[in-house]
């Protein structure tokens, strides 16, 4: 049985039902999901709550961070994989 994947979009909308009162249990048995999922999507919209309130330029910023970590890393990677070769 494939594994269902649901988009940001669908989490952010049953685990605000979860803040507003409702059940995990009951958002479970709506949406077909195991209460437990929906539980960790609600913990999960508390603990980044904050990213909602970031910059535009904050985000830009880390995602230009990011980049360039995964550029190094490809880089480093290379590099080894040369080493060993030779």
């Amino acid at each position: 049985m494939p594994i269902k994947k649901y988009g940001p979009e669908f989490k952010a909308k049953v685990a605000l039902e979860m803040l507003s009162g409702e059940s995990s249990t009951s958002l479970a048995s709506k949406y077909d999901l195991n209460p437990a999922q929906v539980r960790q999507w609600k913990q999960e919209l508390v603990k980044n709550a904050a990213c909602a309130f970031m910059k535009k330029s904050t985000d830009r910023t880390l995602m230009k961070k990011i980049d360039l970590l995964y550029k190094r890393i490809g880089e480093l990677t290379m590099k080894k994989e040369l080493d060993d070769i030779s």
